[in-house]
């Protein structure tokens, strides 16, 4: 999977989910280099799937939740807070907007109702 470093399961399969989204190699990724994130990019939509993505991997996955925050098993966690997770997620590790994004006109990302 992932050159150079392991990687926590779920952190993987989530690397993984966003390489998908942007067609990347990810035995080619080196996560270990500086900026890595920007080797690629995506349009605001194309990140806005992947967060809907991440948003319902983590509800249907407490493990995954654990993993990637500092979350504890059993701590309750609102929509709200999960959302803010997978955006802070995004801003953090995701790839590169690309440079025609409009950023003034974003609507923004909300969590669905399920």
């Amino acid at each position: 999977m992932l050159r150079k470093i392991k990687l926590g399961h779920h952190l993987n399969i989530i690397i993984s989910e966003m390489c998908n989204c942007v067609g990347a190699d990810i035995d080619k990724l080196d996560v270990l280099r500086d900026e890595w994130q920007e080797e690629f990019d995506w349009s605001v939509e194309e990140e806005q799937r992947f967060q809907d993505w991440l948003y319902k991997y983590l509800v249907t996955n407490s493990d995954a939740l654990f993993e990637i925050s500092t979350y504890r098993p059993n701590e309750p966690v609102t929509a709200t807070e999960l959302m803010t997770l997978v955006k802070e997620f995004t801003l953090f590790y995701g790839w590169a907007l690309k440079e025609d994004v409009d950023l003034d006109n974003i609507e923004e990302n909300k969590p669905k109702k399920t």
